[in-house]
């Protein structure tokens, strides 16, 4: 498999389980309405979606220009996942505030949570790479 197609396998593996994460957090509130359940559920299902393919982009860009601190980034990723959720939430005509904000927090934790493990997992497949290629050098 080429590097391409691991990196379009992951966006998409990314992508699946924000939705998954997206249906999660807004289950509740769904279930507590009672209406339109199935399109609300979908719409939630695509918002995860397009806010977990966003938040993995913003992080993407920034975390090159800062591999030293990617505390930059983690913070544009948590920018970015609350501001989705409050989008999302507002289309699925959410209006309570309380309700909103516990929305909010619940994607935000757990989407950052779901990036730092994707940034460790990241840097230790980098430092294991350097380490091999440091024995390849050292072997010639």
């Amino acid at each position: 498999m080429k590097c391409g197609a691991k990196y379009e396998v992951s966006i998409v593996l990314i992508m699946f389980i924000s939705g998954i994460i997206g249906v999660c957090v807004a289950l509740p509130f769904v279930l507590y309405y009672h209406e339109k359940i199935l399109s609300n559920l979908i719409w939630s299902f695509l918002s995860g979606m397009a806010i977990g393919f966003t938040a993995t982009y913003v992080f993407s860009i920034f975390i090159r220009n800062a591999r030293k601190n990617p505390t930059g980034s983690f913070v544009l990723v948590g920018l970015t996942i609350g501001i989705g959720t409050v989008l999302a939430a507002l289309l699925l005509s959410l209006e309570d505030m309380r309700q909103l904000g516990m929305m909010v927090l619940l994607a935000e934790t757990v989407g950052l949570i779901m990036t730092y493990g994707t940034y460790r997992y990241a840097t230790r497949l980098n430092d294991r790479l350097l380490r091999t290629q440091e024995r390849f050098r050292n072997d010639d």
